[in-house]
């Protein structure tokens, strides 16, 4: 886990979660939230059932490759923040350091997605995962990194792969996100053709009091609309609903045209439509 003091520290420098997003294949921050973890101190979120679990296990996967390989590790945080002194725009929190005759590092993960995680003789792990490692070995100089994963399916699968120091991947990983930085952040500039978080992340900024900005008509006419158009679909489906009821008065359930039906259903007899077998 890292401290504190390492979180401010991320503004200041292009992380290894930073990379997948600004390539835009992180699958749950994009570039544009990125920019903004960099421009505000960003207030904290709920991670998720899935990456709380993952932060609980990090030791004991930590430890488990550990084992597997027969070494010992560093797990203070103080010592697994890494900036590169070659390019120093560039850092990372490392999860674990062997120690020892290896020059390497454990990367911890925790997932319920089985279908992302192939061969792993292959290094077949998520484009997202890769590039956060290569991004580690950019850091670091490590020749490769032992990443230990934990499959939630029908179990635990437990698995590790070895994966390789690719100088072309890092090589583009400088060029682009040093690019991007250049662009984006240093004149703060939002990123163009950059799909937006939700508006839940905007929320996470830290507002400040009696500050005012403008807003253009376009923009705010845009959100009216759709706000209209949300009442009026609300109402159009409201009324769709008090004649798909007013059918079925006091029957259990309807049987629609193609042969299913609808009406209370499943665990919590909810309304929905469904097959006569289910």
């Amino acid at each position: 886990m890292i401290t504190e003091q390492q979180r401010q520290q991320r503004r200041n420098y292009i992380g290894s979660t930073d990379s997948p997003a600004i390539f835009g294949v992180h699958p749950f921050m994009s570039g544009y939230e990125c920019w903004l973890s960099k421009m505000y101190e960003l207030e904290d979120y709920d991670p998720g059932e899935a990456a709380e679990i993952g932060n609980y296990l990090e030791d004991d996967i930590v430890d488990w490759v550990a084992k597997k390989y027969k070494v010992d590790c560093i797990t203070n945080p103080e010592a697994l923040w890494k900036n590169s002194k070659e390019h120093p725009l560039f850092a990372c929190n490392l999860d674990a350091i062997i120690t020892g005759e290896y020059k390497t590092a454990i990367e911890a993960k925790y997932t319920g997605l089985p279908e992302e995680w192939g061969r792993e003789d292959n290094e077949e792990i998520p484009d997202h995962f890769m590039l956060q490692v290569q991004h580690q070995m950019l850091c670091t100089g490590f020749d490769y990194i032992i990443v230990g994963v934990w499959i939630a399916s029908y179990g635990i699968d437990r698995r590790h792969y070895v994966i390789k120091r690719n100088q072309n991947m890092i090589d583009r990983i400088i060029k682009y996100d040093t690019y991007w930085w250049n662009k984006f952040v240093i004149p703060k500039v939002s990123p163009e053709n950059c799909p937006l978080p939700i508006p839940k992340t905007f929320s996470r900024i830290p507002k400040v009091t009696g500050k005012i900005v403008d807003i253009s008509s376009e923009a705010w006419k845009e959100f009216d609309d759709a706000k209209e158009a949300e009442r009026l679909a609300g109402k159009a489906k409201d009324a769709a609903m008090s004649k798909v009821r007013a059918a079925m008065g006091d029957a259990q359930a309807l049987r629609l045209p193609d042969g299913r039906y609808y009406g209370p259903s499943g665990k919590n007899n909810a309304y929905r439509v469904y097959k006569a077998t289910e």
